[in-house]
C-alpha cells in the first residue's frame, strides 16, 4: 500500500479526496512521497488515512444493518470518515486545542485548516513547518487512539506523542546518518519549544523522556 507511488495509485487517492478537498494529482503525489519518509508508526497512520483505512459508522452500518450509521461521539449526524476525523463537534474541539498549544508554543496566529489536519500538507504549513507538521500528525494519531472513545482526545496524549516525535527525529540523525550540523539544527528547533513542552507536560515518565533526549 503506496510503497511507490505511481499512477493508478495517485489518481485514486486524488479521486477519492477531490471532492472534499479539492486536491489535484500533483498536490497528492507530494503529499505520498512526504509519508514515505517518516517513521514506521506515523507512515502507516498517515496511509490508512489517506486510504480511509479506519472504519466509520456508516461504513460498518453498510454490513451490519442493525448498527446505526450515526457518530460515535453523540452528535447524531452521520458518521462518515470526514466527518470522524474533522468535521465532528467533538473532534473540532480537540483540533482547536492542539491549535491553541502550538499558538502558544510558537508565539504566532495560527488556524488549522482542514487540508492541514487531514493530508498534512508542509506546502502551506507555512513558519516553523516542521513543528507544525509535527503537531497535525501528532493530533492524527490521538484522534485515531480514540476513534471511538473521544476521552483519550486530550492534550497531555498528544504531547506524548510530540515528544515521541522529537526522539525518531534525534534518532534518525544520530543512528543512521549523523550529521553534527543537522542535530544542531534539529535541537536547535526543539529547544525552541521545550521549555513550554516541559511546563505543559503532567505525566512524569514522558517529561523524563523528553529531557533525556537533550543528554544522549
Amino acid at each position: 500500500m503506496l510503497t511507490q507511488a505511481d499512477g493508478c495509485v495517485i489518481q485514486g487517492l486524488t479521486r477519492c479526496w477531490e471532492n472534499e478537498l479539492q486536491i489535484d494529482i500533483k498536490e497528492m503525489k507530494n503529499v505520498v512521497e512526504n509519508i514515505r519518509k517518516k517513521n514506521t508508526r506515523v507512515r502507516e497512520m498517515r496511509r490508512k488515512i489517506l486510504h480511509k483505512w479506519y472504519h466509520t459508522p456508516v461504513h460498518l452500518a453498510h454490513f451490519q444493518k442493525y448498527v446505526k450509521g450515526t457518530c460515535w461521539h453523540g452528535c447524531q449526524n452521520r458518521g462518515v470518515f470526514m466527518h470522524m476525523l474533522w468535521e465532528c463537534g467533538v473532534v473540532q474541539k480537540f483540533w482547536k486545542e492542539v491549535q491553541e498549544e502550538i499558538k502558544k508554543m510558537l508565539n504566532i496566529s495560527w488556524t488549522i485548516r482542514k487540508e492541514m489536519a487531514v493530508l498534512v500538507k508542509r506546502s502551506i504549513l507555512g513558519e516553523f513547518s516542521e513543528i507544525k507538521e509535527a503537531a497535525i500528525e501528532s493530533a492524527q494519531a490521538v484522534i485515531v487512539l480514540g476513534w471511538k472513545d473521544a476521552t483519550k482526545w486530550t492534550t497531555q496524549n498528544w504531547y506524548r506523542y510530540m515528544v515521541d516525535h522529537i526522539q525518531f527525529e534525534i534518532m534518525e540523525i544520530k543512528v543512521n546518518m549523523f550529521d553534527e550540523n543537522k542535530l544542531q539544527e534539529l535541537m536547535g528547533r526543539w529547544d525552541r519549544v521545550r521549555g513550554y513542552m516541559t511546563s505543559r507536560i503532567r505525566d512524569q515518565g514522558t517529561k523524563n523522556k523528553l529531557e533525556s533526549l537533550y543528554s544522549i
